[in-house]
């Protein structure tokens, strides 16, 4: 188990300054929104005040979701570790536990990318698959690392988000959820003099040995040490809780005129600009950037092999080429254009050289596409107009060689006896030109 530091009469303090009782409707939620869910450990057959109290026992719970009807009454506890915890400490979750090893490639630092593809944009093996490559595997070691789940009864959950931001928002959930710190999602401004701040990646900033006094800041969870919140008077203001149970050593002077915080200030006035220069400045949280593989390429005839990522241009294929894109007006699940509807879209412009694809993005370039943005569409004007490799992302495909002239068998004949005529025609012209001119 993790090391504690408060004593359990000081956590059962904050049961009540942390805000429990204040419930919102549904499970909790991290920064990402509704779906980004907060790294937990549930257990079920249990009240509301057990789920409380278990929150207030573990040092590092922020808050908790309770359904009594539920499985007998389910409980789950968010806040960082609460997951279980890796026998190698450099990985803080059970999927990076497990992904530890090492690769016959050196440059291959996971599982997915120990191994090559025929096709070279695409680096692992998801999105080799995308662009239907063939992908040779190298030999990949696992560390063997174990991962240790929460003691009985509990079951872990890893996740990337550590705090609370809010809830599923669904209106008819059973479940309710409670924030133990309100404002822990938040950016903050806090005194550089301060000791033994537990930061928002986990790591203490000395060693604490002994209790001393001090105030404990409820929105970062942490002990301070400074003259602006030392003693029960300046604690109590800033929004604390003076105590004598915090660990390590404090020596401190009472100093009201210190400015470094946000008191009174919105979540978008809390900037690092507003935090004087000789405080430090501690950025919320931030969601983990999801990047969905893209689902992979449906092959359409006449195209060139898609290559994986998004276009670019240039010798070094740095440039952004020019074009339009758009992530609205399809049939997609969210209203985005499905593969097909993007490559039509290059086809309709006669100067189209190539587009790229993802579960929410179509951009298609070419030479003076970028003026021909209407409706949904926006212009991407750049002074590349040609595709010649891609940048690395797994969410795109760029697909090169649109089929502009491509033609049915059908009327393949037509086509030839147009152009045949046409040079027939040019040739009795030339003809009746060269007669005349010699009656001249």
């Amino acid at each position: 188990m993790l090391a504690r530091y408060f004593a359990l009469n000081l956590l059962t303090l904050l049961s009540h300054v942390q805000g429990y009782g204040i419930e919102q409707i549904g499970p909790c939620r991290g920064p990402g929104g509704v779906n980004d869910e907060v790294n937990s450990r549930s257990a079920v057959a249990k009240s509301q005040s057990q789920c409380q109290q278990d929150c207030t026992d573990e040092s590092t719970c922020v808050g908790y979701a309770y359904c009594s009807s539920c499985n007998g009454g389910e409980c789950i506890l968010y806040g960082k570790f609460l997951d279980g915890y890796c026998s190698d400490t450099s990985a803080l979750n059970q999927v990076d536990c497990k992904a530890l090893g090492s690769c016959s490639l050196s440059s291959a630092t996971n599982e997915d990318a120990c191994g090559t593809c025929s096709e070279s944009t695409a680096s692992t093996k998801t999105t080799c698959d995308g662009v239907r490559g063939t992908w040779t595997a190298a030999t990949w070691t696992s560390a063997n690392a174990v991962w240790n789940s929460p003691d009985d009864p509990w079951t872990g959950h890893s996740h990337h988000s550590t705090v609370i931001a809010g809830t599923t928002e669904e209106a008819t959930s059973k479940y309710i959820c409670v924030d133990a710190h309100p404002e822990d999602h938040m950016a903050h401004c806090v005194d550089s003099d301060a000791t033994g701040r537990f930061l928002q990646s986990g790591s203490l900033r000395r060693s604490l040995l002994t209790s001393a006094s001090a105030c404990y800041n409820i929105n970062v969870h942490e002990c301070e040490c400074a003259d602006a919140r030392c003693g029960k008077e300046l604690c109590s203001i800033s929004g604390g809780i003076w105590t004598d149970e915090c660990p390590g050593e404090c020596t401190c002077e009472p100093n009201a005129s210190s400015n470094c915080h946000f008191n009174g200030l919105s979540e978008e006035e809390r900037t690092d600009e507003n935090c004087p220069d000789t405080c430090d400045f501690i950025p919320k949280p931030t969601p983990p950037k999801a990047k969905p593989p893209h689902a992979g390429d449906i092959g359409l005839p006449g195209w060139d092999v898609a290559m994986s990522g998004a276009c670019r241009g240039g010798t070094e294929f740095t440039d952004k080429v020019n074009g339009k894109y758009t992530n609205s007006g399809g049939s997609g699940p969210t209203g985005t254009l499905t593969q097909k509807e993007c490559a039509d879209a290059c086809l309709d412009e006669p100067t189209c050289v190539g587009y790229a694809h993802s579960t929410a993005w179509c951009i298609i370039y070419g030479l003076e596409i970028h003026d021909n943005a209407a409706g949904q569409w926006t212009a991407d004007n750049h002074e590349a107009t040609e595709i010649t490799g891609t940048k690395a992302n797994p969410m795109y495909i760029c697909v090169t060689g649109p089929p502009h002239a491509s033609v049915s068998d059908s009327d393949k004949g037509a086509s030839a006896g147009s152009k045949h005529s046409y040079k027939l025609m040019m040739v009795t012209t030339l003809s009746i030109l060269s007669i005349t001119a010699s009656f001249m």
